[in-house]
């Protein structure tokens, strides 16, 4: 039987990708770290209720974490595992840029590479990565069969998943994919932002939020009001447009954000 197992099944291209397989019949096990209040079960009917419903049978979750030697999964899973035809797909990753959670990043992103990496060679036939277009760090030129140039890199997100990717590279004994997509958004079809708590989202949040709390200071008409006022700052309730002349955010006006939509990288 062949089976498709995900490390990051809960995750934003996680949940994407397993209900894809799910819509196309495939058989998908599942890897799901408990934590201090649901069992893995429990966050995995939360999360994958309607496809439970819709797709009986098709889809196993195991408990587990990949920051432990075998992904702490059973060993009579194991041994289930190295019966079947299985495609491991890696998903699994902190995105976390504050520097206090670098500990967590590296543990996640490269300790928890290398014991997927070692528990695939034991089980999988084939073996997926999921990386990330930055890897390139600060290099102007970067090919897909180039890795490491030297380059510096950002933050330590964009370093451990360098890591990651050579570890992949160096120690996954079968022939394997690669994935390095770029900021990843909202489904294009539904045009919808399912969560505005990582990446490109927290960033464009930090001016929703800006944008409500101006709002609300204009309609107090009190002494905040008459200065926003007084800098040029106007709200056009029609529209729910704000504009604020006094607040300039520099941008260079030749770059491009490339983002990309789950759908597309699906």
């Amino acid at each position: 039987m062949k089976i498709h197992f995900v490390t990051g099944a809960t995750g934003f291209v996680g949940k994407y990708l397993v209900n894809a397989f799910l819509e196309k019949g495939e058989n998908v096990w599942i890897l799901v770290l408990p934590t201090e209040t649901a069992t893995a079960s429990m966050r995995s009917q939360a999360i994958f209720r309607d496809q439970l419903v819709k797709h009986p049978g098709l889809l196993r979750i195991v408990e587990g974490d990949i920051r432990t030697e075998n992904l702490g999964i059973a060993d009579s899973v194991i041994e289930e595992l190295k019966g079947h035809e299985v495609v491991f797909w890696h998903l699994a990753a902190n995105l976390s840029f504050a520097s206090e959670n670098r500990a967590d990043v590296q543990n996640t992103n490269f300790i928890g590479t290398s014991n997927v990496v070692n528990l695939a060679n034991k089980v999988a036939r084939k073996f997926i990565h999921m990386s990330t277009a930055y890897v390139c760090g600060n290099s102007h030129s970067f090919g897909e069969s180039e890795l490491d140039k030297g380059q510096s890199f950002r933050n330590h997100y964009e370093k451990s998943k360098f890591k990651a990717e050579k570890y992949v590279r160096d120690n996954y004994k079968l022939p394997h994919i690669i994935f390095r997509p770029s900021v990843i958004i909202g489904d294009a079809y539904r045009g919808k932002a399912e969560g505005c708590t990582f990446g490109y989202y927290r960033y464009m949040f930090m001016f929703h939020f800006l944008k409500k709390q101006v709002v609300k200071a204009l309609r107090k008409k009190g002494f905040v009001s008459f200065c926003l006022k007084s800098l040029g700052t106007r709200y056009d309730a029609k529209n729910d447009t704000l504009t604020m002349p006094a607040l300039a955010i520099p941008y260079p006006k030749n770059r491009h954000v490339d983002l990309i939509t789950v759908d597309y990288v699906i």
